[in-house]
């Protein structure tokens, strides 16, 4: 702020904030303006704060008691302040979202490549990586990603896939089993990555737990119908069972329709979706999984307890999916 010469002020103002006190004897009363200027810039409540004592110094009474001192229980500081800061904390939300679809992208991108490495890439005979395509779809992954991956996975040009899929099994706090998928280019380093986050768990040994469940095909879908008989739609479609599926469930179910998860064999997976998608449902998720054969009996407290481990697990870059035997 430039200083007004008729009136002695000062060429900067600036070292009045720093040391406290005047930076000439010849000083001008600051004015209700310039002060609101100066508080208008400051960034965080300390800062007020911090100039409010060094503007009183410098301002007679009838202009500083146009300035109200902030009061954050009915805030009347200004707007700008509250400007700033909202635009700071949006720019965060948005750059941890970013974050976020970038990692889910990733490990979306890994499935389709194990997958067509594992079975081929034709959607048609491969059921995991028509699953993992489909998925992808619904992420809004572009087709040119997907086409990519898919032949780096099944080895087609330059570029040759050096990704495992490995398979882990223990068990979360409270004795809740988990499988856990891992897409990884370096065991040697996730493994064990994944044997410190399991130091309040418990990793076992290949097979220890996976008898626990059945590993099939799972595909969850919604129609506009709410009155439509599911159990007649999984039988038209060839799945074996089907379970009702609500928006609490599933975000990806809108509320107020008939949302269900068919569970079927393996190699039908990519059939039963076809059924679906053809017969006026929407399908949102089509892969391969594990369903628990049981639940153990949990309070409040210990399901809450099993739900942060399994969540710090899950933000591990290599792991790709994870199977619990938790409601």
């Amino acid at each position: 702020m430039h200083g007004r010469e008729d009136e002695g002020v000062p060429a900067s103002w600036a070292s009045v904030f720093r040391s406290g006190r005047p930076a000439s004897p010849r000083r001008a009363p600051l004015g209700a303006e310039e002060a609101a200027s100066i508080v208008a810039r400051s960034f965080t409540a300390s800062h007020i704060y911090s100039i409010i004592p060094r503007i009183r110094r410098c301002a007679p009474t009838p202009v500083w008691a146009k300035l109200p001192s902030p009061n954050f229980n009915q805030p009347n500081y200004p707007t700008s302040f509250l400007f700033v800061m909202g635009r700071q904390w949006l720019q965060a939300k948005r750059e941890v979202a970013g974050l976020k679809k970038g990692q889910m992208v990733g490990k979306l991108v890994k499935e389709i490549m194990v997958a067509a490495k594992l079975g081929g890439p034709e959607p048609e005979g491969n059921a995991r990586l028509f699953a993992a395509i489909e998925k992808a779809r619904r992420a809004s992954v572009t087709r040119d990603v997907i086409e990519r991956a898919t032949k780096k996975g099944a080895g087609i040009g330059d570029e040759k896939l050096v990704m495992d899929h490995v398979v882990f099994e223990g068990y979360a706090p409270h004795k809740v089993p988990l499988i856990v998928e891992v897409l990884t280019d370096n065991n040697n380093r996730t493994a064990p990555e994944l044997r410190v986050l399991f130091k309040k768990g418990q990793l076992g040994a290949p097979g220890s737990n996976k008898f626990l469940f059945d590993h099939v095909g799972l595909v969850e879908a919604h129609t506009p119908d709410p009155s439509t008989d599911l159990e007649s739609a999984a039988i038209e479609a060839g799945a074996n069972e089907v379970e009702p599926l609500t928006h609490e469930q599933n975000d990806d179910i809108p509320v107020g329709v008939a949302g269900g998860r068919f569970i079927t064999d393996r190699a039908a997976t990519a059939a039963v979706s076809k059924w679906l998608a053809g017969n006026g449902w929407t399908v949102v998720t089509s892969e391969l999984g594990y369903v628990p054969k049981q639940f153990p009996t949990l309070t409040d407290a210990q399901r809450q307890e099993a739900g942060e481990f399994i969540q710090s697990i899950e933000d591990h870059d290599d792991v790709h999916r994870i199977w619990a035997a938790l409601k």
